[in-house]
């Protein structure tokens, strides 16, 4: 869905035919191309979604669910943030790795307890500001074997768990802003 106004008329289409309808997930609620750029900049697209967009379908049963992923661009507002912080995966030379597949996507290293926290802090304040009650942790497979952890191992050494890092901090996060045990979370990624 593109837009609050296009998820109210779905909402109300699935009530016209008498189906019920729990959740809804949105993938491109933040600014900037998520189908291009495939990053998360966590800037809410205020044009498309309001300020309270999501109260509306709450009022009516209908939870929301939201995208996001732990790759950023540098230039915008997260990227630069973890850049400065030394939060993104680096090289043993200390350069910025970025993943296979798009060389200037960074990588945010979830095995840093800063870095967690520094996520956590995202997903709580979108909560609170958005009303979502589940996050979509999309991605998390692209790790750079060459990255070095913070711990000191090689990117191909995480690369099968930094799945379990990234929604472990998401689900820690909704846990804890939620008050709740029960989450949901919609998953692409997993691990042995």
């Amino acid at each position: 869905y593109l837009s609050a106004q296009e998820i109210e008329q779905v909402v109300d289409d699935f009530a016209a035919a008498d189906c019920p309808l729990d959740v809804v997930h949105v993938d491109a609620w933040v600014k900037g191309n998520v189908i291009k750029d495939l990053t998360c900049s966590w800037e809410i697209d205020r044009e498309r979604f309001p300020s309270g967009w999501a109260k509306p379908l709450q009022d009516r049963g209908v939870r929301t669910s939201l995208w996001h992923n732990s790759f950023v661009l540098p230039g915008t507002t997260a990227g630069d943030e973890l850049l400065d912080a030394g939060l993104v995966m680096r090289d043993r030379r200390g350069e910025v790795v970025g993943t296979n597949d798009m060389p200037e996507r960074m990588v945010i290293d979830l095995t840093d307890p800063t870095a967690v926290e520094w996520w956590q802090d995202k997903v709580r304040s979108t909560v609170r500001a958005e009303g979502n009650e589940s996050f979509k942790p999309d991605f998390a497979e692209e790790v750079p074997p060459t990255a070095i952890v913070a711990d000191g191992r090689t990117g191909w050494e995480v690369r099968n768990e930094y799945a379990v890092h990234y929604q472990r901090a998401t689900h820690t996060a909704l846990r804890e802003v939620l008050g709740t045990d029960e989450i949901a979370m919609f998953c692409r990624s997993g691990t042995a």
